[in-house]
């Protein structure tokens, strides 16, 4: 999965609020130790006893010029900016994925991206972080956001 940046020339944001954000897992039912993995990366996930799972990691980006056809005989090279390692997630429920994920065995998550992480957002309300918690029912997010109006 790649996300391409609005702006190829843009440093990363920093997160000053947690960001609401929907992480998509792959379910694996058959395994009691890491029911989950992400879809592309393949990364195991296993939620603590509070229902939360924190991921870290680097954030791996690829620039390069596009040829861009503007008229008849016509184009120009624009710099694209692809995001090929990172954290993914949509920030919205409802997404595009361009069938790259198929139906079964995937599952929603809510997910935050926390105060201090990086992050880029894509064109197609995607977003790619280097630190988000994912939480395995909506109740442990929402004790998560008491929380942190608790220590405001």
């Amino acid at each position: 999965m790649c996300l391409i940046t609005k702006d190829p020339e843009s440093p990363p944001m920093v997160a000053t609020k947690p960001i609401h954000v929907y992480k998509i897992l792959t379910a694996r039912p058959w395994d009691d130790e890491f029911p989950y993995k992400t879809p592309f990366q393949e990364a195991s996930v296993s939620f603590n006893q509070d229902g939360e799972c924190r991921m870290l990691s680097a954030i791996t980006k690829v620039t390069y010029d596009q040829k861009v056809t503007v008229g008849p005989n016509q184009w120009v090279i624009c710099p694209i900016r692809f995001i090929t390692r990172g954290l993914h997630a949509y920030t919205r429920r409802t997404y595009d994925n361009d069938g790259k994920l198929g139906l079964s065995f995937t599952k929603v998550f809510h997910a935050v991206i926390p105060i201090g992480a990086k992050y880029f957002i894509g064109k197609s309300h995607d977003i790619v972080s280097d630190d988000m918690i994912i939480f395995e029912r909506l109740r442990n997010y929402n004790d998560y956001i008491a929380s942190l109006d608790k220590t405001e």
